[in-house]
């Protein structure tokens, strides 16, 4: 039962942190430069914490280190990969 709390808790931590990094950049806090674009920010890291949780039930039956590096890898490959298809698009059109 607490392996299974520790895993829950590890995929869902970067889901709950979005509201908190929306407030700190809302509220200046942490500032990127960007004035009121700071908040285009959060799209990207919601998509891939939302992708690190499905990627992390996809793993669910390995160990614990195992499940959280592979969800981080794939989550992360799928993320370069959508940018770079964006990035390829952007030069055709």
């Amino acid at each position: 039962m607490n392996r299974i709390l520790i895993k829950i808790i590890l995929l869902t931590i970067p889901l709950l942190l979005t509201p908190l990094w929306a407030l700190l950049l809302a509220e200046g806090v942490v500032t990127l430069g960007g004035g009121d674009k700071d908040l285009l920010v959060l799209i990207p890291y919601l998509f891939w914490s939302l992708l690190y949780l499905v990627s992390g039930i996809v793993f669910w039956k390995h160990s614990l280190r195992r499940m959280v590096l592979s969800s981080i890898l794939y989550s992360l490959i799928i993320m370069l990969t959508l940018w770079l298809g964006l990035l390829a698009y952007s030069f055709t059109a």
